[in-house]
């Protein structure tokens, strides 16, 4: 499957002149990691490679960590991670114009994340050392990072050599079924998937500076994913509702950067569509249903699994409360997120439901 950032864009040229295909020429397309080769893998390790001798990925880790507390906790978590990736590719696009960053659907392989193949030696790697935790493996092996000091890359996975189960599919399409507002969305993917990857993944995951790991990236294009699937269910692309970094959420609002990530002084509403080139005034006057999609919702990526066929979902991590404290969330928020998820999983599990995943 691919996720393109432009589809409105798309769908908007099948209606206007004959000059729209032109307009979508320099469209990006991100991949599910899952679908990548070797050699795709190859051509994304020697960008890194070449990014990092230039000292642009402990950039990426250096600015995310400063501006930690303002962008996780409120609902600009959504529109500053879909800039920073978007940047992330701006960067790596000088080292190679076709680089786009792939999304990696953690609800795959959900009941044993750490058998991922996109953890495989061919791609993000797997489990650090067992004494430093350096890792090894994978696309980033032996790389060698400067914020906040000079160290390796780690990984350090949750449970030893193994990673909890994370977030069933059926959890995260329940929230983009049912959450009607952002702040809530926001809320329930943030607290849910968004906290276990960084905390299964650990060492440098489990960080304020966990974008110096690529696996920050991937994820978090994912988590972009989600929140487009979001957006054209209920035809939201324009909402952006209670708190932002800085006080009432307003489309209005700049995101949050810093001076080593510069975003030039971009707006949350310059974020918030694939169509975000006509202005909310053209939109609503104009094009009020733009991002209505028909149909059931369909989880695009998940692939059943044949073997673990009948058998209960597992119930999801918690965050720990080191992870909850970092991040300045309350924790009866969190606690109410995790009860949620549990509750779906265990009206599925006791019903006559059985998961293809």
């Amino acid at each position: 499957m691919k996720f393109s950032l432009s589809l409105a864009l798309v769908a908007l040229a099948a209606v206007g002149s004959a000059q729209g295909p032109q307009r979508c020429s320099g469209m990006r397309v991100r991949r599910n990691a899952a679908s990548l080769s070797p050699q795709d893998w190859q051509s994304i390790a020697n960008v890194l490679r070449q990014m990092n001798d230039d000292g642009a990925i402990s950039r990426f880790g250096a600015s995310h960590d400063r501006l930690f507390s303002r962008v996780h906790g409120n609902t600009c978590f959504f529109p500053f991670h879909r800039r920073y990736v978007l940047e992330f590719e701006n960067i790596a696009r000088r080292y190679d114009p076709n680089f786009t960053v792939p999304y990696w659907d953690a609800t795959e392989s959900f009941r044993n994340p750490a058998a991922d193949p996109v953890l495989s030696n061919n791609g993000l790697g797997g489990n650090g050392g067992s004494n430093d935790r350096c890792l090894g493996s994978g696309i980033q092996s032996n790389m060698q990072v400067t914020y906040p000091n000079n160290h390796c890359l780690r990984r350090s996975f949750n449970q030893g050599d193994s990673i909890g189960a994370w977030y069933a599919p059926e959890i995260i399409s329940s929230y983009i079924q049912s959450d009607t507002s952002l702040s809530t969305f926001r809320e329930n993917i943030e607290y849910s998937i968004h906290g276990a990857v960084h905390l299964g993944l650990g060492g440098e995951m489990d960080t304020g500076y966990a974008a110096q790991d690529f696996s920050f990236m991937v994820h978090h294009a994912n988590l972009d994913r989600l929140w487009w699937d979001w957006q054209n269910s209920h035809n939201s692309f324009l909402m952006y509702d209670g708190t932002g970094s800085n006080g009432p959420a307003s489309l209005s609002d700049l995101i949050p950067e810093d001076s080593s990530v510069p975003f030039n002084g971009a707006t949350v509403e310059s974020v918030m569509g694939i169509q975000n080139s006509l202005g909310s005034d053209v939109i609503n006057r104009f094009f009020p249903g733009l991002g209505r999609r028909s149909g059931a919702l369909k989880r695009r990526g998940s692939q059943a699994q044949p073997s673990n066929c009948g058998e209960p979902i597992p119930f999801p991590p918690r965050l720990t409360p080191e992870w909850i404290h970092m991040h300045g969330y309350d924790p009866e928020r969190v606690e109410c997120a995790h009860k949620n998820a549990c509750e779906i999983v265990e009206t599925l599990n006791n019903s006559t439901y059985t998961s293809p995943y």
